[in-house]
């Protein structure tokens, strides 16, 4: 009696996690799945971004809206195709939203590469468009409603009011987004309209569509990953593989994290992205893609947005709570800071393959020091070269390292290089203070002293070499090894086991050794802390407590691609969060001063 209770028990949980667990793949919500506006899965997303390609075609666009075009949803159409065209089919779809996706980031691009008058041009277009398609949306539902509305009870407007939540809902949120860009003089009005859309297609894109929406994110977003193996001449054929590989780590990892339809569960994969890095490659986060909007660039404003839409599509009184939850995802500070800190940021334009031919090395340092000496000239105290400004191992230059060490009895430097760690090499640094003065001198011989005996080579150090950021100031020196290696770029994904391999295959090592910390000081009484390139796109130097990022980047590995649009955007988020300014320094690409201010730096 008690054996059959218990596994009469065991069957009862099991049924009940069974249909628990097929109720979240399919359905939206896991109680209220039947109190919904749209009844099936796809029809939100329809309802959001299919109504303008369907603008011209009202019939179909009223079928849409009612829930009746079922012959219309790809999810049917694909049982009349063989199985290499329905797997084509959703390679398209999927190749489709990927896209969408990105829109926030295309729009970005657009306002950077574009002449001012005609962005401002498109600017107008995008809003007409947008308003056409708000009136047509409402008047469309109040159209088919309008017969039945002069009949109906008290109880059914009040049903009726709640079933027009949706489209009224979304020209809320496009009358929000048109006046806080006024407020805020935000002139991304693409990206502030587009960053909802792409949250809106990760929540609700149906789960058939995962791992191709996943593979297409992937290629559109970070194909640039792969064009660093161009310069290497052993692994330039290798390029288009990678591509494909990055497409591949993304279809599997969107698989996984929309594998469930179940809202809850989507909001939090969607939340998960702040801390699931492929590789410690974190550039896949949907909050990046706010940092130009009018929406706070945070977390918990990703979540507002997520939320409304979860009680929008409910058919209750908590349809309310989402355009509040919205107005709190604004931001509301109008506010402009300015830099305080005094710096010339450098430029420089050398292809990454003259800088590897030694021939080239001369006129690249001649030009380095003239730019230096010319800051100098111009009376800045500080002035920033950009990564690997001098291509060569420059612990081991003793000639050129004195230069700079006078150099810097003028003027601070801070220079990006490649250093060596090894028995014989002189001046390498372990760090044993995180913060020391450069402009005070009481602090400065009370911290400089100690930080001078580590340049001896220190055993515990692993040899090999690292890419590095210089810092000379009053003819004392201090090195900070660049902490977060790129992937495929600077190092191997487990690199353990890979590295073996590859010098096996190819003779030689791949990549540098990781440093172990960030490092910080004050100079013009400001807190300052260094991000060599990649470590900018990471919270690991904003963490620090300082307000001034010097950042150095040598571009010219990805150029030309998209990756330093995408950087930008990735150290606008960072800078915001933090209220942090970054001062970057760049080669093959524009320098910038990136504030925490809202819009156009």
């Amino acid at each position: 009696m008690k054996k059959n209770l218990q596994q009469h028990t065991s069957n009862k949980t099991y049924n009940f996690l069974k249909l628990f667990f097929t109720t979240c793949k399919t359905e939206h919500f896991i109680i209220l799945r039947h109190a919904t506006t749209y009844l099936h899965i796809t029809s939100l997303l329809q309802a959001l971004f299919c109504y303008p390609f369907y603008i011209f075609h009202p019939r179909l666009l009223f079928k849409i809206m009612q829930g009746h075009t079922k012959q219309m949803l790809p999810t049917q159409s694909t049982k009349k195709y063989t199985k290499l065209k329905a797997t084509l089919h959703k390679a398209l779809i999927g190749m489709f939203f990927g896209f969408l996706f990105w829109l926030p980031f295309w729009w970005f691009i657009l306002e950077s590469i574009m002449p001012p008058l005609l962005y401002g041009i498109l600017c107008f277009l995008l809003m007409c468009f947008v308003l056409y398609v708000c009136t047509t949306f409402v008047c469309l539902q109040i159209e088919t409603r309008n017969k039945k509305l002069c009949k109906m009870s008290a109880y059914c407007t009040k049903r009726h009011i709640v079933d027009m939540a949706l489209p009224y809902f979304i020209v809320f949120m496009v009358l929000c987004i048109c006046i806080f860009s006024l407020l805020h003089k935000n002139i991304y009005i693409g990206v502030s309209l587009f960053y909802p859309l792409s949250i809106a297609i990760f929540l609700f894109i149906p789960r058939m569509y995962r791992f191709w929406f996943g593979f297409f994110i992937g290629v559109f977003g970070f194909y640039w990953i792969a064009l660093a193996l161009r310069f290497v001449e052993s692994l330039s054929l290798l390029t288009p593989f990678i591509i494909v590989c990055v497409g591949i780590i993304y279809g599997v990892l969107l698989w996984i994290l929309l594998y469930f339809q179940n809202l809850a569960w989507r909001i939090t994969m969607a939340a998960l992205l702040f801390i699931i890095h492929p590789f410690d490659f974190n550039w896949l986060n949907l909050a990046y893609l706010s940092s130009y909007s009018v929406f706070e660039a945070s977390l918990i404003s990703l979540l507002c947005i997520a939320f409304s839409y979860y009680f929008i599509i409910v058919k209750s009184a908590l349809q309310l709570l989402a355009p509040l939850l919205l107005l709190i995802s604004l931001e509301y500070g109008t506010t402009k800071h300015t830099p305080k800190l005094h710096a010339k940021i450098i430029e420089t334009q050398y292809p990454q393959d003259m800088r590897w031919e030694k021939v080239n090395w001369e006129s690249i340092i001649a030009n380095n020091l003239e730019a230096i000496q010319q800051a100098i000239d111009e009376g800045y105290p500080l002035v920033i070269l950009p990564e690997t400004s001098f291509p060569l191992v420059l612990n081991a230059q003793t000639e050129l390292y004195n230069t700079l060490l006078d150099l810097s009895k003028h003027i601070t430097i801070v220079v990006g290089a490649i250093r060596m760690q090894s028995i014989e090499s002189v001046n390498t640094h372990t760090k044993r203070s995180s913060l020391f003065m450069l402009d005070s001198l009481k602090q400065r011989d009370k911290h400089l002293d100690s930080i001078e005996e580590s340049y001896i080579n220190m055993p515990t150090m692993q040899n090999g070499y690292y890419n590095s950021v210089y810092i000379f100031s009053k003819g004392y020196s201090l090195i900070a090894d660049k902490n977060i290696l790129v992937p495929f770029g600077e190092t191997l994904p487990f690199n353990v086991i890979l590295s073996p391999l590859f010098k096996k295959i190819f003779g030689n090592d791949f990549g540098f050794n990781k440093g172990h910390e960030i490092i910080s000081f004050s100079t013009q009484s400001l807190h300052v802390a260094i991000a060599n390139c990649y470590e900018g796109t990471m919270t690991l130097p904003y963490t620090t407590g300082a307000k001034y990022i010097l950042m150095l980047s040598n571009n010219a590995w990805f150029y030309p691609s998209t990756q330093s649009f995408m950087q930008q955007m990735i150290i606008k988020y960072y800078a915001r969060s933090f209220q942090s300014f970054v001062y970057h320094s760049t080669n093959y690409t524009p320098t910038a001063i990136i504030t925490p201010n809202n819009g156009k730096d």
